[in-house]
C-alpha cells in the first residue's frame, strides 16, 4: 500500500518523462517511419552506434521509472515494459551484429550449417522485433502526451579495413606453460555440453526442465561467465604476446572462446526476456478496476523465441564447443610430456563399473592415449570394457593369494580342524578379515550344503569355498595390487588423485565425494 506523502504529482512526473524520454522516442520514431519495415532498410538504421545510443537511453530511462515504482503503476508500467524489451533486444541485436562482422576474423573451425548466414538472419528477426516494439512504445508515449522530438541520430558511413598491427608483441616466459593452462580450462569448460544438449532438446533433460522450455537465465548466465573468464584470461596472458605468434592455433583456440561467449549472452538476454516480459506477465501486473489498463503483448511469441535459442544461438554454441574440445586436445597432444605413474588397482571389486568408467573419462578428456599395464599385458585406458578385461588377471591372482593364504592358516590349525567346512571357512575368513587381508561384505557367511560333511575337510574344499564366496561378492581379498598407467603427465595425475581418492567409493563400492580438480567428471 502506498503512503500519500510518497506520492509523485502525476503532471510533475508526466513532465519528467517528456524531458528524459526525449532522445529515445526520437531514435524509436525513426523505426516507424514508412518503407523501414523492409529488411533493406532496417538494416541500414540498426547499426552498432544506432544500437549503442538505443541501448543507453533505453538503460537510462529504465532506472528511472523503476526509481519512482513505474513497473507497479497501471498508468506507466506497459510503457516501463517496452522499455525494458528495447534495452533487451536492443543488446541481443548488437550481440548478433557483432558476430556478424567479427566472426570472419576469428579463424573458426569449420561446423555445420551457415553460421554467418544464419546470424544474418537472425539479426533480421531482431530487427523486425526491435521496430514492433519502438512502435508499441511509441504507441504509448502518444497516449501520455510524450513529445517525439525530431530525429538528430545520422547514419555513419564506416570506412573498411583496420589498422595496422604495428604494436610491439609482448614476452612471456613459457608458451607451453600457457597454451597447456588454456587449452585445460576449455576442455573443463567443454563438459557442460550436456547443459547445452538438454536446452535445444537432445540428451539428458535437466533437472526440472522439459527439453521444450526456454533454459532459465541463472542456468545460461552461469556458463556464459565462465567463458567470459576464459576469455579475459586469454586476453591478459596470451593477445599480443610472441606466444600467440608462435603458436597458430591459438587465436583459433581464441575465436572458439568468443564466439561461445557472445552466443551465451544472447541466450541469456533471451532467457532474461521470457521470464521477465512473457513467463509471468498475467501475474506482474498491475490491473486497476478505474482505469483501462492494457497489458503489454509479447513482440516476439514464445515459439519463436525458442526456435531463436535452439536453432541458432545454443544450437551454434554446442557445435563450437565441441569443434573447440577437439582443438585444444589436438593442442595438448603438441605438448604431452609422456610418464608412468604406479597406482594400486581399485579395493572394492577391482576394476568394475564406476572406476573403468571414471579412468576411461579422465583420459577421453584430454584426448591422449593413455595404456595401463598388469602382469605384461597393455590395455587401453580410454576404453571401460578393456579395463573391465583386466580383472581376470586381477581375479586370478586374488585367487592364488587366497590359495596360498588359506593353506597356511589350514596348517596351523592342524589337529584342531574342525569337521565342518562353513565352519573352517568362517574361522579362516575372521582371521584373514582380523589382518585387514579380506573383506567380509555379509554376515553371517552363506552357507553351501554339498560341501558339508562329517570327516575333516580338506584344504581344497575350504579353498574352493571361499573363492565361490569372493566370486558371489560376499567377501573380497585386498591384494594390494598395482597398476601402471603410461601417457601424458597431465592425465597421469588426474588418474593418481582419482586413485588416492579410492576411485570414487569407499570399501563397500559406496560412492564417495570426488575432489574440486575432478569437478568436470560430476558433469
Amino acid at each position: 500500500m502506498s503512503d500519500d506523502v510518497n506520492v509523485v504529482d502525476a503532471r510533475a512526473f508526466q513532465s519528467l518523462m517528456a524531458v528524459r524520454a526525449g532522445t529515445l522516442l526520437a531514435l524509436a520514431d525513426q523505426l516507424r517511419r514508412p518503407g523501414v519495415q523492409e529488411k533493406s532498410a532496417l538494416r541500414r538504421i540498426l547499426t552498432r552506434p544506432f544500437l549503442s545510443l538505443v541501448l543507453g537511453q533505453s538503460a537510462q530511462l529504465a532506472e528511472l521509472m523503476d526509481a519512482y515504482g513505474a513497473y507497479n503503476n497501471s498508468t506507466w508500467a506497459v510503457v516501463r515494459c517496452h522499455v525494458a524489451a528495447l534495452k533487451v533486444f536492443s543488446g541481443i541485436h548488437y550481440q548478433l551484429l557483432h558476430l556478424y562482422h567479427t566472426s570472419p576474423s576469428y579463424r573458426l573451425l569449420p561446423v555445420e550449417g551457415d553460421f554467418r548466414g544464419d546470424t544474418e538472419a537472425m539479426a533480421d528477426v531482431t530487427g523486425g522485433v526491435i521496430r514492433k516494439i519502438a512502435c508499441n512504445l511509441l504507441a504509448e508515449a502518444e497516449k501520455r502526451n510524450l513529445p517525439v522530438p525530431a530525429t538528430t541520430h545520422s547514419a555513419e558511413a564506416l570506412p573498411p579495413g583496420k589498422l595496422p598491427r604495428d604494436q610491439s608483441s609482448r614476452s612471456v616466459s613459457s608458451a607451453k606453460e600457457t597454451v597447456v593452462r588454456l587449452a585445460t580450462a576449455f576442455l573443463n569448460l567443454s563438459e557442460d555440453h550436456e547443459k547445452l544438449d538438454a536446452w535445444i532438446g537432445r540428451g539428458r533433460v535437466m533437472e526440472g526442465k522439459g527439453p521444450a522450455n526456454v533454459p532459465a537465465e541463472a542456468d545460461v548466465r552461469q556458463l556464459e561467465d565462465r567463458f567470459h573468464t576464459l576469455q579475459a584470461l586469454y586476453d591478459t596472458f596470451v593477445s599480443n604476446t610472441d606466444v600467440e605468434n608462435l603458436d597458430e592455433l591459438l587465436p583459433t583456440l581464441r575465436g572458439h572462446i568468443s564466439v561461445i561467449f557472445h552466443l551465451l549472452e544472447l541466450t541469456t538476454g533471451l532467457a532474461h526476456y521470457y521470464e521477465r516480459h512473457m513467463a509471468w506477465i498475467p501475474v506482474a501486473m498491475p490491473k486497476s478496476p478505474e482505469k483501462d489498463a492494457q497489458e503489454p503483448v509479447p513482440t516476439i511469441a514464445a515459439d519463436d523465441l525458442l526456435r531463436v535459442v535452439r536453432t541458432y544461438s545454443v544450437h551454434y554454441a554446442l557445435l563450437y564447443l565441441k569443434a573447440g574440445r577437439d582443438l585444444c586436445q589436438r593442442m595438448l597432444k603438441q605438448y604431452a610430456e609422456i610418464g608412468e605413474v604406479v597406482v594400486p588397482v581399485p579395493r572394492y571389486r577391482g576394476f568394475h563399473v564406476r572406476p573403468s568408467t571414471l579412468v576411461s573419462k579422465i583420459v577421453l578428456h584430454y584426448g591422449s592415449p593413455v595404456t595401463m599395464r598388469l602382469d605384461g599385458e597393455t590395455y587401453d585406458a580410454s576404453s571401460p570394457l578393456e579395463l573391465f578385461r583386466a580383472n581376470e588377471k586381477i581375479n586370478a591372482r586374488k585367487r592364488r593369494w587366497l590359495a596360498a593364504e588359506t593353506s597356511a592358516l589350514l596348517n596351523q590349525l592342524d589337529s584342531q580342524i574342525e569337521h565342518h567346512v562353513m565352519r573352517v571357512v568362517r574361522r579362516i575368513a575372521m582371521t584373514l578379515a582380523e589382518q585387514s587381508k579380506v573383506i567380509i561384505y555379509e554376515y553371517p557367511l552363506p552357507s553351501s550344503s554339498p560341501l558339508e560333511k562329517e570327516e575333516p575337510p580338506g584344504a581344497n574344499f575350504v579353498i574352493d569355498e571361499l573363492i565361490r564366496l569372493q566370486s558371489m561378492g560376499k567377501i573380497d581379498i585386498d591384494a594390494q595390487l598395482e597398476v601402471t598407467f603410461r601417457g601424458d603427465k597431465r592425465v597421469l595425475n588426474d588418474l593418481q588423485l582419482l586413485a588416492r581418492e579410492g576411485y570414487g567409493e569407499d570399501h563397500f563400492g559406496n560412492n564417495i565425494a570426488l575432489p574440486p580438480e575432478l569437478s568436470y567428471l560430476r558433469r
